[in-house]
């Protein structure tokens, strides 16, 4: 018999019952929460496309994040080798890439995601690293409203392009 371990937090988001099987270990923790090593992405309907990456080890710390490629459809990221030896990463299909958003209280519309420094998860492992890619010309706060729109100009070009 295969007992699945769960254990439960109560969060700013509620309380979240936790399968063991879905924690993601940051070996050097996140930036600014370094001593934090333990994570789990959280979907809520009602926030869709954002996910909460929730921190187990201090439930308070929770940060919204995003496929970044739904923002900016040109994102580019570059993996050192450093980090796909650490996560023992041995396919690009086992990679998940997740962006921060710094969303304000107030204004929604402010929003920013920060494409310099993505979170790479190894999903068949789910070990973890937020790398920064210095020599990108990225940075950590693109307006989100900006880039989609950024986006959407790039798609509509495209069809004329091609018949040009």
């Amino acid at each position: 018999m295969n007992l699945i371990k769960t254990q439960k937090i109560a969060t700013r988001i509620g309380e979240l019952e936790i399968d063991e099987k879905s924690i993601i270990h940051f070996e050097e923790g996140i930036p600014g929460f370094d001593k934090f090593k333990n994570y789990v992405i959280v979907e809520r309907k009602e926030s869709e496309p954002i996910k909460w990456l929730v921190c187990i080890d201090e439930p308070e710390v929770i940060l919204p994040v995003i496929n970044p490629w739904l923002v900016r459809i040109d994102y580019d990221v570059k993996i050192d080798e450093g980090t796909i030896e650490m996560l023992n990463i041995e396919s690009q299909k086992d990679v998940l890439v997740l962006c921060v958003l710094v969303i304000p209280k107030n204004n929604p519309q402010d929003m920013t995601i920060n494409l310099l420094a993505p979170i790479i998860i190894n999903i068949k492992n789910n070990r973890a690293r937020q790398i920064i890619m210095e020599e990108s010309g990225y940075k950590i706060k693109h307006k989100v409203t900006e880039e989609l729109e950024r986006s959407r100009k790039m798609i509509s070009e495209k069809p004329e392009k091609a018949n040009g």
